[in-house]
C-alpha cells in the first residue's frame, strides 16, 4: 500500500501542476515486459500503471538517495500522463516525444517534494540537514573546550599551590617548628583522599586557591595562641 499511495501521489503532483483534467485511477501492472502503463477502458476508466518490482528494486538500490527514487516515478510518470492527456494508444511520435520533453520540463521542479513524499511514505532513513551536522560539531567543540578549561583551571590550582609555598618557606617559621603552609597543604591533602558526601577533590582545590591565604592566616593565628 505505501508503494502505491506514493505512485498516486507522485501522479497527483504531476498532474496538479501540468493542469490535467483527465480522471484516472493508479494501479501496478504485472507484465514484466513494461515499466509503467496507461490505458483505457470504456466508460471511459482510465488507469495508469506501474510495475511493482521495478518500483521496489529501484527503492533497494537508493534507500539513501530519495531523490533518485522520485526522478524514476517522475519519469515514468511524465512519459503516462502523457499518453493520457489526448494520446492513448497513438505510439512515441514526435510528436508525443515533444510533449512528453515538455512536460517533463515543466514540472521537474517537483523533485524535492516527490521525494519527501516518498521518504514519509517508505519511511526511508532521513540524512541529517545541515543544521544537525553544525549542531553536533558545535557540540563536539564545546565538549573540547569544556575539557581545555577543566584541565587550565587544574593547572592554575597547582601553580598557585606551589608559589603559596615559596612564599612561606621564605616566612620564619611558626611555633614549635611547625609551617603553616605545610600544615594546609597536609589539611588539604587528607581531604582530597577522603572527602566528605557531595565534595571531590577539584572543588577542594579551588577552594584552596580562592581561600589559601585567609586559611594560612587562620593557622597562623591557632599557632601563635
Amino acid at each position: 500500500m505505501p508503494y502505491l499511495l506514493a505512485w498516486d501521489g507522485t501522479l497527483r503532483l504531476v498532474v496538479s501542476e501540468a493542469r490535467i483534467r483527465r480522471a484516472f485511477r493508479p494501479g501496478f501492472v504485472l507484465d514484466d515486459g513494461v515499466v509503467g502503463e496507461a490505458i483505457e477502458r470504456p466508460g471511459p476508466r482510465r488507469f495508469i500503471f506501474i510495475h511493482p518490482d521495478r518500483f521496489a528494486q529501484v527503492v533497494k538500490a537508493h534507500r539513501e538517495r530519495p531523490l533518485a527514487i522520485a526522478a524514476f516515478l517522475h519519469g515514468i510518470a511524465v512519459h503516462e500522463l502523457t499518453h493520457l492527456d489526448g494520446r492513448m494508444g497513438l505510439g512515441h511520435d514526435e510528436s508525443f516525444v515533444a510533449a512528453r520533453e515538455d512536460l517533463g520540463a515543466a514540472t521537474a521542479h517537483l523533485l524535492p517534494a516527490i521525494a519527501v513524499l516518498v521518504s514519509k511514505l517508505l519511511r526511508l532513513p532521513e540524512a541529517a540537514s545541515e543544521d544537525a551536522r553544525r549542531a553536533a560539531k558545535l557540540e563536539r567543540q564545546l565538549d573540547q573546550a569544556r575539557r581545555s578549561v577543566k584541565e587550565q583551571r587544574s593547572k592554575i590550582a597547582a601553580l598557585e599551590r606551589e608559589r603559596e609555598r615559596l612564599r612561606g618557606a621564605a616566612a620564619p617559621a611558626a611555633r614549635g617548628g611547625l609551617d603553616a603552609e605545610r600544615l594546609l597543604d597536609a589539611a588539604a591533602a587528607a581531604l582530597r583522599a577522603n572527602p566528605p558526601a557531595g565534595v571531590d577533590a577539584e572543588y577542594v582545590d579551588a577552594f584552596l586557591a580562592r581561600r589559601r591565604g585567609e586559611l594560612v592566616g587562620v593557622v597562623r593565628g591557632a599557632f601563635a595562641r
